[in-house]
């Protein structure tokens, strides 16, 4: 088990756990992601717009809205590959 691994068990089983734990995953998907990914990221799950209306707000193409949000959710993965 890595460090990391151990460290995010650890908040986990925290007495506070579930909110240190959140913040650690955030941190964490802050880290990995460009601006422009974290931008369109946060649009579409933190302001629940559809990849429509972010093309609209954007002013950029569907394509390139669904290629940033694919690359960021790679991003993502890979960066939890060693703690999960």
């Amino acid at each position: 088990m890595s460090r990391e691994h151990r460290q995010f068990q650890a908040l986990l089983e925290a007495q506070d756990g579930p909110t240190r734990a959140a913040r650690a995953v955030h941190r964490v998907v802050e880290e990995a992601l460009t601006p422009r990914q974290r931008q369109i990221v946060e649009l579409r799950y933190r302001e629940g717009l559809s990849q429509q209306e972010i093309t609209q707000r954007l002013g950029v193409n569907k394509s390139t809205v669904s290629r940033t949000l694919h690359r960021a959710h790679e991003r993502i993965r890979r960066s939890f590959c060693g703690i999960l």
